[in-house]
């Protein structure tokens, strides 16, 4: 409550009125307020910063590397520029080392069949041979003796071609007769082999 106070002594005293209520000021500073300051801080540094500087040390290494890829980059192309490099001749060169890889000597291929031919009947002979190590296919014709219609050796080479590793698919031709009245059978047999065969 506002107090009030009066002085009578003599017409120029001033008279005091206190509107004010009265209000008990604490004395102590509040230690609550300094804990949730410093839990703020610190819940601060943990969830905002440690995150935070780990992924600006990302972002530096990766803006590192991006300048360092840029400028080889820009030093490759005056290179180019300056010897007059033309890409169609890279990928030219590049190409011609792919078919490098593919050339493989089809010697082995030739005395492989040759041996199964030979274990399949003995009347038979390889008579011609394609290697087209591009498409991975092989393709030749073998010829056999066949005294009797019921007797069929081009399908047991096929089975002994199928068991050779490299081999993945065989087909072959219906058989022909070379001449009129002759025994002797030819067949055409397609191969796909694997490009990396030994």
């Amino acid at each position: 409550m506002p107090s009030r106070r009066y002085k009578e002594r003599d017409s120029s005293d001033f008279i005091h009125v206190d509107l004010l209520p009265e209000v008990k000021r604490p004395r102590q500073f509040n230690v609550n307020v300094v804990f949730i300051v410093l839990a703020t801080v610190i819940l601060t540094w943990l969830i905002i910063y440690i995150p935070l500087s780990s992924r600006q040390e990302t972002l530096d290494t990766v803006l590192e590397r991006n300048n360092e890829l840029t400028d080889e980059r820009d030093s490759l192309r005056g290179i180019i520029n300056e010897h007059r490099i033309e890409a169609d001749r890279v990928a030219l060169a590049e190409s011609i080392d792919d078919i490098k890889a593919l050339q493989q000597g089809y010697n082995v291929y030739i005395d492989d069949f040759e041996n199964a031919i030979v274990f399949t009947d003995s009347s038979g002979y390889l008579t011609s041979f394609r290697y087209n190590a591009v498409a991975g296919e092989i393709v030749f014709t073998v010829v056999y003796r066949i005294p009797i219609e019921a007797y069929n050796p081009f399908r047991d080479l096929e089975f002994e071609l199928l068991s050779l590793d490299y081999v993945e698919n065989v087909s072959r031709s219906p058989r022909s007769q070379i001449a009129p009245g002759s025994t002797r059978y030819s067949s055409r047999f397609t191969l796909e082999v694997s490009r990396l065969a030994e």
